[in-house]
């Protein structure tokens, strides 16, 4: 069922599986405002469902914001959904190497900084989403 949809986000929730999807539609132009909007809903819903799994979809993501505002995006990102109650994070990469590797990084350094509340059981990057969807529910 989808629980949100706008022009730069949609989050579909799978109630037999218990998965957050969470796609990034192909928008090339979009404020960090317009971002952050779409962050907090995204979260909302996270909290509001009670969401546990997670998968973001992000090949097709291909925003034109610098790479320093798209790691300061992310890195925020990162630091609330280790708020939340999710246990883990499935993501289907994107062909932008650099900005995979930015990501990479990132994901490193939330996971060194909150360590001690960490609760995320997995986070892993996939190429492909049956793949990435079957490491969700296994427990």
């Amino acid at each position: 069922m989808i629980l949100h949809q706008n022009g730069f986000i949609e989050l579909t929730y799978d109630v037999a599986t218990d998965i957050l999807t969470v796609r990034w539609p192909n928008v090339r132009a979009a404020s960090g405002a317009e971002l952050l909007y779409s962050f907090e809903k995204l979260l909302e819903v996270i909290r509001g469902y009670d969401i546990k799994k997670v998968l973001f979809d992000s090949r097709s993501n291909n925003l034109a914001v610098s790479d320093e505002e798209y790691r300061a995006l992310n890195a925020q990102l990162g630091r609330d959904l280790v708020q939340t109650r999710v246990k883990k994070v499935a993501r289907l990469g994107n062909f932008n190497t650099k900005r995979e590797t930015i990501l990479k990084d990132l994901s490193d350094e939330v996971l060194a900084e909150t360590k001690a509340d960490l609760h995320f059981q997995m986070f892993d990057t996939f190429a492909d989403e049956e793949r990435a969807l079957q490491w969700l529910q296994e427990d």
